[in-house]
């Protein structure tokens, strides 16, 4: 062999070994999972308020008590609803609650759930529009998480992705993606999912998994191919270039 073909050799396998360094680079770059940078566990809440004031005059519940539908609450002793009771300004039907006619509100829960947020004590004046405490309606638990994501990744977010829910105990619970909303923060898409799972069953592992509690989402994104990070690469460069 002459020693201009070694010298070619010798550049064609620095070329090689270039060109497949570049393609690695840009494939690691091209990730298959997102994790959140956020995430909790969310429920739907039902508040429960009343538009008259008064004075507490028995709390019935706890913290994280389970209620049912129907269940009396927090009792309110309301001068103002009694006068507009008496002067007929309103009726106990009108007003929406269980009403004595002492002026007694006996506010109950609307649907079977979990008291949280409770902000009232008997002896306690409450004004009028404030909330008392809120019910975790039962089996409505998910997941909202926020996510950073490059416009390409972004893409590859689809409904009804897989979605691995790591609870504080590090335990692992399946998930799928759920509704999707995205606002943008400099050059990259901020994601907010909803992640939906059969197995975030309320108070279930060992009264873990409720409202409030802190997860990390780990959402897989769509596999588009190995060669897909140089297609996007190539294709970002002609747009860089204006073709």
């Amino acid at each position: 062999m002459t020693w201009g073909n070694r010298i070619r050799l010798l550049f064609g396998s620095i070329g090689v070994i270039v060109l497949v360094a570049a393609l690695t680079v840009v494939f690691n770059q091209r990730q298959h999972s997102a994790t959140s940078d956020t995430a909790s566990i969310t429920a739907v809440d039902y508040p429960v308020g009343s538009t008259y004031s008064g004075t507490v005059t028995q709390v019935l519940v706890t913290e994280g008590q389970r209620v049912h539908a129907g269940e009396a609450l927090v009792s309110v002793r309301s001068a103002s609803l009694l006068h507009d009771l008496r002067q007929g300004v309103v009726t106990a039907k009108s007003v929406g609650y269980t009403v004595s006619s002492t002026g007694v509100i006996e506010f109950q829960s609307a649907v079977d759930g979990t008291v949280h947020g409770l902000q009232v004590q008997t002896g306690m004046f409450v004004p009028a529009g404030s909330t008392l405490l809120t019910v975790a309606k039962a089996g409505s638990l998910s997941v909202s998480a926020k996510l950073s994501l490059t416009p390409t990744d972004y893409g590859r977010l689809a409904r009804g992705a897989a979605v691995d829910l790591i609870l504080p105990d590090q335990r692992t619970v399946p998930g799928r993606v759920g509704d999707v909303s995205v606002s943008t923060a400099g050059s990259r898409a901020v994601a907010q999912i909803d992640v939906t799972s059969t197995q975030l069953v309320d108070n279930g592992d060992g009264g873990l998994i409720q409202a409030g509690t802190p997860v990390t989402a780990v959402v897989h994104l769509r596999d588009d191919g190995p060669l897909a990070g140089v297609v996007d690469a190539g294709t970002a460069l002609l747009r860089k270039v204006g073709l």
